[in-house]
């Protein structure tokens, strides 16, 4: 285990993380669409630099003593996404605005936190911690689905942007249940493609952003569940026909919600 005085190091170097992550965002919110882009880019891989510079520092003392990219994706996503949602219409106020940065910023700092005590598993955090993961990259999904969808740019940005998204979170859910980085790689680009073509279909359906991201976010817990299940050997007809339900009764209550919005 680390040293008190490496975990303040390494908790203090977030605390100044999650603060440029902030900075970052709001900076964006001045830019033309042009520059929005350039400012993002540059924002998510000084986080994704950062962030394996703070998990580094956590685990100088043991076990890890090189650069993982993979642990990148996800604090990647986390930022980039974050940066759409403050331009959703309904953050049409500075206090709206101000509690979205804030809260990009906590979820930043709890990914890259969790991340930090989920690569050991005789780490006495690692099971909440692994949890939390999960419930965090959900969070995030729905996030990003949700600012995509809301955007509404063309089917090829937005299939593409969403699979994407499905893609990153997916890596880190497989990061659990897949016994080799390749194989949870796979698994991650099945589940990409799957909720870019769910998307794709989307973009034909007028309904409010946030049922398109519900949607997909739906979409993601289903095609991840099934995989995990086969990456954990323990995948089933009745796992199939579980997810298969959920899948069908999501559709289900957006269809009459918006039938009796109509």
């Amino acid at each position: 285990m680390m040293s008190n005085t490496g975990a303040r190091s390494a908790n203090a170097q977030l605390g100044h993380l999650c603060a440029i992550v902030g900075v970052g965002i709001a900076l964006s919110l001045l830019t033309t669409d042009l520059v929005l882009w350039i400012v993002v880019s540059l924002v998510t891989i000084l986080a994704c630099l950062g962030a394996d510079s703070v998990i580094h520092a956590h685990w100088r003392q043991t076990r890890r003593r090189r650069h993982d990219p993979l642990l990148w994706v996800f604090p990647a996503l986390t930022v980039a996404g974050s940066s759409l949602v403050p331009r959703l219409s309904w953050f049409d106020r500075g206090d709206r605005v101000a509690v979205a940065i804030l809260g990009a910023m906590v979820l930043f700092g709890g990914v890259v936190y969790c991340q930090m005590h989920s690569l050991d598993r005789a780490d006495p955090r690692y099971r909440h911690v692994r949890t939390a993961l999960t419930l965090l990259a959900y969070v995030a999904a729905a996030i990003v689905f949700t600012g995509v969808y809301g955007l509404r740019a063309r089917s090829a940005l937005s299939a593409t942007a969403a699979g994407a998204a499905a893609f990153v979170v997916a890596i880190e859910l497989m990061r659990g249940h897949a016994s080799r980085a390749r194989q949870a790689l796979a698994y991650a680009a099945v589940v990409g493609i799957a909720v870019a073509e769910v998307a794709w279909a989307l973009n034909y359906w007028p309904i409010a952003a946030q049922a398109g991201g519900i949607l997909l976010l739906v979409a993601l817990y289903v095609f991840a569940g099934i995989l995990q299940a086969k990456a954990s050997g323990r995948l089933s007809r009745r796992d199939i026909a579980e997810f298969s339900m959920i899948g069908i009764a999501a559709l289900s209550i957006v269809i009459g919600a918006g039938i009796l919005s109509s």
